[in-house]
């Protein structure tokens, strides 16, 4: 069952956003979500370093592509760490094969942050 106060971080080598708030409404989760991925990466000049996009027009799936200084990177698995207990824990896999990993910097960074059933 989505629940509108769930909380979630996302970490990358050690570095974390701040606490994401869960929203099933449009896209507020992915613009709270692109202000905390701006907010704790920041490329030269203040320059954003990924972009959140919907999957498919789902409140529960994100796609977030690398990009500026990261663009053609070869990445780490962003961590998830849901900030309450879920019925499914939420997951980071790799977009191009639906397999726990990234795409090896072939292009830009794809990985994919699901919600499965929405954060309970």
């Amino acid at each position: 069952m989505v629940n509108n106060v769930s909380q979630f971080k996302l970490s990358l080598n050690g570095v974390s956003t701040a606490a994401v708030t869960y929203s099933s409404a449009g896209n507020t989760t992915q613009v709270q979500l692109q202000i905390a991925l701006d907010n704790a990466f920041k490329g030269a000049g203040n320059a954003s370093l990924f972009r959140v996009d919907l999957v498919g027009g789902s409140t529960t799936q994100y796609t977030i592509v690398a990009r500026n200084d990261l663009a053609r990177t070869n990445l780490p698995n962003f961590q998830v760490t849901d900030l309450v207990t879920l019925t499914t824990p939420s997951t980071v896999t790799n977009l191009g094969n639906g397999t726990t990993g990234n795409v090896d910097g072939a292009g830009n960074e794809l990985q994919n942050v699901q919600f499965l059933n929405g954060p309970a």
